[in-house]
């Protein structure tokens, strides 16, 4: 086809407009005819609602389909990292088993040549295990070794260079690091040399990149499943209306009131805090001084929706009143404006 990338029709104009799904898997021996067929299913219908959700990590203008995944650039040094911690596990086995040895000033052929002719060997060695077998003093539970004339004991040391392991090691982990744009401390959980000011720069990094894949998530996947769904809601009359609305009303005006309705922010995990009281002491300053608000700092330190949380506190205000607790500070000093605020509004009345 003229308009086709690597399955994905596209416009003139290089837009997406469909897709051709093959029927089976091309590596299905059992159904070969059907992974040589295809099925085209358009991107959306006629009236703007998807039929596939296509959610990708674009690399460059232009681009229909994913690329390569994040791992891509470290897989070859993670089977690097693999292979080394094999090996170096294999070396600390045999040091185990070979701790330590005897050794004879002599070899066969000396004592060969020493004592002759015949069983002149066999005597030296019978000699020696003679020697072994009457040795068994001991002090307390431990045997005191006892060698024979020129026998000398020596300890197997390890010739690898496994003194460099920790520092190949945290190598790797540092590229798996930058390739996942997370910090070295969140891939080794490893934070024993780390202090606040390395930490806190480190997770605000960090804090980027999946703040980012994030919102591309939410905008890209879930923001049209939302969509598709409340569409669904309105055709069966199941999405509450306010009063004096009829029930066709929506559905008669929902491609108008499509992009309003289906707008929202989806909430994830809050970023968290290292040094709570600092921090919140610095949401503090941002509110007071107008640069951030508070759905934005609760949604990125707490993960939780500001409404809710107000909600909550003006419940427990209530029940602290009702209950006859001293309330806490914060929770004093709204009552105290409120006090304040009352002659005033009188007085305007």
């Amino acid at each position: 086809m003229k308009h086709c990338r690597g399955g994905v029709q596209i416009d003139e104009w290089g837009a997406t407009i469909g897709y051709h799904i093959r029927s089976a898997h091309q590596g299905d021996w059992f159904a070969a005819a059907e992974s040589q067929q295809w099925q085209y299913i358009p991107r959306e219908t006629d009236w703007g609602r998807p039929n596939i959700v296509h959610q990708f990590q674009t690399e460059r203008a232009g681009q229909h389909r994913g690329g390569a995944g994040i791992l891509a650039p470290i897989v070859q040094r993670l089977k690097m990292l693999i292979k080394y911690d094999g090996t170096e596990l294999d070396a600390a086995i045999v040091n185990a088993i070979f701790g330590a040895y005897v050794e004879s000033p002599f070899d066969q052929e000396m004592i060969g040549d020493a004592l002759g002719a015949g069983d002149g060997l066999s005597s030296y060695q019978d000699m020696r295990s003679e020697f072994h077998s009457g040795k068994g003093i001991m002090l307390g539970e431990v045997r005191m070794p006892m060698l024979a004339p020129g026998e000398k004991i020596n300890a197997v040391s390890a010739a690898r260079p496994a003194s460099n392991f920790a520092d190949f090691e945290a190598a790797i982990l540092r590229n798996v690091a930058a390739g996942t744009g997370l910090s070295a401390m969140q891939v080794s959980n490893d934070w024993s040399d780390v202090n606040y000011s390395s930490a806190r720069a480190a997770l605000i990094e960090a804090w980027k990149t999946m703040s980012r894949r994030r919102l591309n998530f939410s905008q890209g996947f879930a923001s049209p499943l939302r969509s598709a769904w409340m569409e669904e809601c309105v055709n069966v009359h199941q999405l509450p209306l306010p009063a004096g609305v009829p029930k066709d009303y929506l559905a008669r005006n929902f491609p108008d009131l499509k992009t309003p309705l289906s707008r929202c922010k989806w909430l994830g995990p809050g970023r968290g805090y290292i040094d709570p009281v600092a921090e919140r002491k610095g949401s503090i300053l941002s509110l007071d001084s107008g640069m951030s608000t508070l759905e934005q700092e609760i949604a990125e330190n707490s993960g939780q929706d500001w409404e809710e949380v107000v909600d909550q506190r003006a419940v427990e205000i209530e029940r602290f009143k009702l209950k006859g607790v001293p309330p806490p500070e914060w929770a004093l000093n709204q009552a105290t404006a409120d006090q304040a605020s009352q002659p005033l509004e009188r007085d305007a009345k």
